[in-house]
């Protein structure tokens, strides 16, 4: 009887996990609990501060020339052609707006890139993210908006091998309760030279309840995967899309002069693109935020404690904080620890990720790269930083 009873509890369950329904988060810690309220004691420093401060980040976020991605849509099939995806981008810059799309293979060891002439694509930037890709200037025929609670997309171009690719979706939004997905890009890259920070913002699944959507490549129509189980209450595909994306790149590898900065009354120092808080830790200017501000979206770097004021910090010294990454009001999508260590006048900072969304079971894509750096005087006394993300194994 026991045994029998087992048994339909293990089919019970079972049924509960084909037809459940997985509840997607925006974030994957809780920023605050995360971070804590840690400070770095003053006995770290061995001079008082001098009213500046140096800052090791950089951040990239008009996309190295691209401009405003304004909205992105990715769509999954089985393998036809050698292909597995196709991702759609719209974006802008100085009001003139293009069509850029992203076919990746099913082999995973690449993906090819294709822009109307009137957008203005790095070379190094996609290739670094993607291994291998070639970039391919052409004509490409594409349509992408919401408008009266419908979803209409389209798209048609040739690829470099002479293949026709079409897609069309026509679809009336439902009631899937949008929400924010990091998507995980260049966690695969070779020799990654910056991090990439894709955030979709307000994203969608497609649902299989649609008027129309489908892929071909010369007439074959592919057949587009299902999500396993509903996402927010919703059948869907594993395409998703958002209208308002926000991309940048973080701490590009680097080899450069620091400059001694300053901050306003409010212990702000500000650019068009980037953003400084700084808190005042009797005297010395560390920095507590660093942000970088893409139109009206602001990316956030927290630490905790804040990263001292580098000038200053006495040698045979080790700081171990934590970090966050937010987009505007979304915290938590990103986290992870840092360790700053001074030995021989060389100041040795390490970042690593350890947190955020990842598709699939196995090590977080994010967790693959380590950023690090040295913060060196060279003979005139100026502060010379050295960067490089590492790929872990």
């Amino acid at each position: 009887m026991m045994k029998y009873i087992n048994w339909q509890t293990k089919i019970l369950l079972l049924i509960v996990v084909i037809q459940s329904c997985i509840q997607l988060k925006d974030s994957v810690i809780d920023e605050n609990e995360f971070l804590g309220n840690k400070t770095n004691p003053l006995n770290i420093y061995e001079n008082p501060g001098d009213g500046t401060f140096i800052n090791p980040f950089n951040i990239n976020t008009d996309n190295w020339g691209l401009g405003n991605i304004k909205k992105l849509m990715l769509v999954e099939f089985e393998e036809l052609h050698g292909y597995c995806s196709v991702e759609l981008q719209v974006a802008e810059k100085d009001g003139v707006e293009g069509g850029l799309v992203i076919v990746y293979y099913a082999n995973k060891k690449q993906a090819d890139v294709y822009h109307t002439p009137n957008l203005f694509l790095s070379k190094k930037m996609y290739t670094n993210i993607l291994n291998n890709a070639v970039i391919t200037e052409t004509p490409i025929q594409y349509r992408f908006e919401e408008k009266r609670g419908l979803l209409k997309a389209s798209l048609h171009f040739t690829d470099r091998f002479k293949n026709e690719i079409n897609m069309v979706v026509d679809e009336q939004l439902g009631d899937m309760k949008p929400c924010g997905l990091l998507a995980p890009i260049g966690g695969e890259a070779m020799d990654p030279e910056f991090m990439a920070i894709v955030f979709m913002k307000h994203f969608k699944f497609l649902s299989q309840n649609e008027k129309e959507i489908q892929v071909d490549i010369n007439g074959k129509k592919a057949k587009l995967i299902k999500l396993p189980v509903k996402a927010n209450g919703v059948k869907g595909y594993q395409t998703k899309y958002s209208m308002e994306p926000v991309t940048v790149s973080w701490n590009k590898n680097d080899d450069t002069k620091l400059k001694k900065l300053r901050v306003n009354k409010n212990n702000l120092y500000q650019k068009e693109d980037s953003e400084i808080l700084c808190l005042n830790n009797g005297g010395h200017l560390e920095i507590k935020r660093f942000s970088g501000i893409q139109n009206r979206h602001k990316v956030n770097f927290r630490f905790s404690p804040a990263i001292p004021d580098l000038q200053q910090l006495k040698n045979a010294r080790t700081i171990e904080g934590r970090f966050s990454v937010s987009v505007d009001e979304t915290t938590g999508i990103i986290a992870g620890e840092y360790i700053i260590q001074k030995q021989r006048e060389i100041i040795v900072i390490t970042i690593q990720p350890t947190k955020g969304y990842s598709p699939v079971p196995g090590k977080p894509w994010m967790k693959k790269m380590t950023w690090k750096a040295t913060v060196s005087n060279d003979t005139k006394g100026d502060f010379i930083l050295k960067s490089v993300w590492v790929k872990n194994n």
